[in-house]
């Protein structure tokens, strides 16, 4: 893990917008944060999109990401190390039905149905240690097993 010190620049709203953003590329982090990436696959395939928390099982916020190509990355912000996460991973589909559109009189939505097991995402037992000495990389490989 790397940690480098943030420090505000003055000056017009344009330039601390793109330090800003040249910072948080490079990979600043305030203080104890952690940014943590990885690739997320279901029996072996790509998740192609959805969406990763991270729950503290301490005290601390919730951190949480988009999953897109089977890849994410995630800021998981002032972090006293090491710290112990409950995770959830998230991912609805189309199923390729149509159905009834609850607001709008005779509309139509396309169904999506959660391809997650409940294991990892409103029942989940999946959980992260981070450390300091641990790497920023974390692969997450889920199964439909039981």
């Amino acid at each position: 893990m790397r940690s480098q010190k943030c420090r505000y620049i003055p000056g017009k709203w344009a330039l601390a917008a793109v330090v800003t953003v040249a910072f948080a590329l490079a990979g600043c982090q305030g203080g104890n944060g952690v940014t943590l990436s990885g690739k997320v696959t279901l029996d072996g395939q790509d998740v192609p999109n959805g969406r990763i928390s991270f729950v503290p099982l301490g005290a601390g916020p919730t951190a949480s990401a988009r999953i897109e190509a089977g890849k994410y990355e995630v800021l998981i912000s002032e972090v006293p190390l090491p710290a112990n996460y409950l995770v959830r991973v998230s991912s609805m589909q189309p199923t390729g039905i149509m159905i009834k559109h609850p607001d709008a009189e005779g509309g139509q939505l396309a169904e999506e149905k959660e391809v997650i097991p409940a294991k990892y995402n409103t029942n989940s037992e999946l959980t992260i240690e981070l450390t300091s000495s641990m790497e920023p990389t974390w692969d997450i490989e889920l199964t439909t097993d039981k």
